[in-house]
């Protein structure tokens, strides 16, 4: 049986401020007591074998396990995917600004619902990085484009209202079946907070090139358009959301380029 030990970061400067961050270039260090707080931590799980430490990329998380693992031979690895949430232009606010501003907007993510940028800068720029250095600096910079054009769609759907919300993030034909004349779809490893209208992108994109396009996909948005309003000027957000799959395609077979089903053919 696998065992898996999950602790929280001990008490950081911030939690005294009583301030959000959910950037993790934003140097914050643990109080006094939240590294005292680190080394119980270590107390309690003295005698529990521990054979691998992932920590997010914020320094108070690995403050905690850096204390909490004194004297320890385990090597400690970064995981982005376990980083706090991105909240936007709230980046610093009060706890009660914070607790307002989503008293006002319920059901909104402040990362997207703020400032727009999907990806965000930071995802943004190290999607950058990665294509410069594995493919070229002329396709970096095509990519760079392509994201201003990417952004200009967000930052518009971000002040439409009923434009964000919960979705399916990978809706492609491989994820939904046909049964007894309904849709359903399957596979949520992708879903969560977005654009409705990046689900219809992902169908859309691609029967893009096929026979009959134009006829199935106004076929498909007429009938969406009758169970939720599709955004004004849909039309440029979709090609511009096509985009952004691209390149979250390309960004996926970069990342994936170790992988056996790649790795013979990079």
């Amino acid at each position: 049986m696998r065992l898996f030990l999950l602790a929280r970061h001990g008490e950081s400067t911030l939690n005294v401020e009583r301030r959000v961050n959910g950037d993790p270039s934003v140097p914050v260090s643990l109080t006094e007591p939240g590294r005292e707080e680190a080394r119980e931590l270590g107390r309690q799980i003295a005698n529990v074998p521990v054979d691998r430490c992932l920590v997010t990329r914020f320094t108070r998380t690995r403050d905690t396990a850096e204390d909490a693992l004194a004297g320890r031979d385990l090597p400690i690895e970064v995981e982005p995917l376990l980083d706090d949430v991105d909240i936007g232009d709230l980046e610093g606010k009060t706890i009660d600004e914070y607790r307002a501003w989503k008293r006002e907007h319920p059901g909104q993510p402040a990362a997207l619902a703020l400032h727009g940028d999907h990806p965000t800068a930071a995802d943004a720029e190290r999607a950058l990085q990665l294509v410069d250095a594995l493919i070229s600096t002329d396709d970096a910079a095509l990519f760079a484009r392509a994201l201003e054009l990417v952004w200009a769609t967000t930052r518009t759907l971000a002040e439409e209202t009923g434009a964000f919300g919960l979705i399916h993030g990978d809706l492609h034909y491989e994820n939904f079946l046909f049964h007894r004349g309904e849709a359903r779809a399957i596979d949520f490893d992708d879903c969560g907070w977005g654009f409705h209208l990046y689900d219809l992108a992902v169908t859309l994109s691609e029967l893009e090139g096929r026979p009959g396009y134009d006829e199935l996909s106004d076929a498909l948005l007429e009938a969406y358009a009758q169970i939720r309003p599709l955004p004004d000027d849909h039309a440029n957000h979709l090609s511009a959301l096509f985009v952004l799959r691209r390149m979250q395609i390309l960004l996926w077979v970069l990342e994936s380029r170790d992988h056996a089903a790649f790795r013979d053919e990079w």
